[in-house]
């Protein structure tokens, strides 16, 4: 679900933030794969204003809609990297990494 408000909106910003928050939203995207959900606050926006922001809102739609699932990069891993601990690791193989 895709939440797209103004910051000067009819609806309070904590009520939006508690919605995007029941949706899957307010997920820590370093840490756990990041939320299919998405919200915007439009600055300087109300209501009857957020149509003059279609050159903004339409960029950010078509970003959700053509969206795949985002990955977890807080662990820098590759899906089939396995994890060989500095102490095991040759002076070599250091060395032939830095210059590649």
């Amino acid at each position: 679900m895709f939440f797209i408000h103004g910051d000067a909106d009819g609806v309070r910003l904590a009520h939006i933030a508690e919605m995007f928050r029941l949706k899957g939203g307010e997920i820590h995207g370093d840490l756990k794969p990041r939320s299919a959900s998405r919200l915007a606050i439009l600055p300087d926006t109300i209501h009857v204003t957020r149509m003059q922001r279609i050159p903004i809102i339409v960029p950010m739609v078509n970003g959700f809609l053509d969206a795949k699932p985002q990955p977890c990069y807080g662990s820098r891993r590759l899906p089939n990297a396995k994890f060989v601990p500095a102490s095991s690791r040759s002076p070599e193989s250091s060395k032939e990494r830095s210059v590649a």
